[in-house]
């Protein structure tokens, strides 16, 4: 489901261990963000990969929210994407979003897809595909 919280805060779109990870292989966390007002593309991400006894940081990455926008939508939506490699097959990972200078406004992220990069992800719908986190409209054949 859908994540809000307040900007300053930050909104953590996901903590803990992903299914199957591989230490030193790329994976893309892609998310869709309200992006509707200017201020929000200059949020900053957050991937932190930690050991889960006493949350020590294995690495991290920050990131500018908008040099990672790969679609925009009509409603104001864009679609973020981030590549990192896990250090440790047995770490966990926690994925945080935030922007100070939005003073308590809520943050909206949706439709959070994590995969490896080697995989493409499919789904065929009566009128629509979708990779990758991204929706595709079918024409109706004649």
């Amino acid at each position: 489901g859908a994540k809000r919280g307040a900007a300053g805060d930050g909104v953590v779109v996901f903590d803990g261990a992903i299914p199957g990870q591989a230490a030193q292989g790329w994976y893309t966390f892609s998310v869709w963000m309200y992006l509707g007002e200017d201020l929000r593309a200059r949020s900053e991400a957050q991937i932190l990969e930690y050991l889960p006894e006493g949350e020590q940081e294995v690495f991290q990455q920050r990131f500018h929210v908008y040099g990672q926008v790969q679609a925009l939508d009509r409603n104001g939506w864009g679609l973020l994407e981030f590549r990192f490699i896990p250090q440790l097959a047995g770490s966990r990972i926690r994925f945080t979003i935030r922007n100070e200078e939005l003073n308590g406004k809520p943050l909206y992220l949706d439709e959070l897809l994590i995969r490896q990069e080697i995989d493409e992800v499919y789904q065929r719908g009566k009128s629509y595909v979708w990779k990758n986190n991204r929706w595709f409209p079918l024409e109706a054949a004649d």
